[in-house]
């Protein structure tokens, strides 16, 4: 994590809007990616083997909003991310399932 308040020349502080994007352009160069929600996810289509596919979509969906992190960076107004890191990208294994035609869904 970065420091909340971080000092420049002489003692003056950075702005909130100033600090947002130095640590932006300091994280740009190392992205990161997530494997979080691909965990919570395959954990749950384990557990719901042999049941409808519609039914093991949304437990999955359940099972990762109930235990992924929830992360709140310094000076945000707006907080949360879809991934658990400040800056990247996540993998999303339930994506590619079909939304239509399953077991004569429409």
């Amino acid at each position: 994590m970065v420091k909340v308040t971080e000092k420049v020349e002489k003692g003056k502080e950075l702005s909130r809007t100033e600090r947002l994007k130095e640590r932006h352009f300091s994280l740009i160069s190392n992205p990161e990616l997530s494997i979080e929600r691909a965990r919570y996810a395959t954990e749950s289509y384990k557990e719901t083997e042999g049941e409808p596919e519609i039914i093991r979509r949304a437990k999955a969906i359940k099972n990762v909003i109930a235990k992924i992190s929830v992360n709140i960076w310094p000076d945000e107004l707006i907080v949360g991310s879809y991934n658990g890191k400040e800056f990247g990208g996540a993998f999303y294994p339930d994506a590619n399932i079909p939304t239509s035609g399953i077991n004569g869904c429409i």
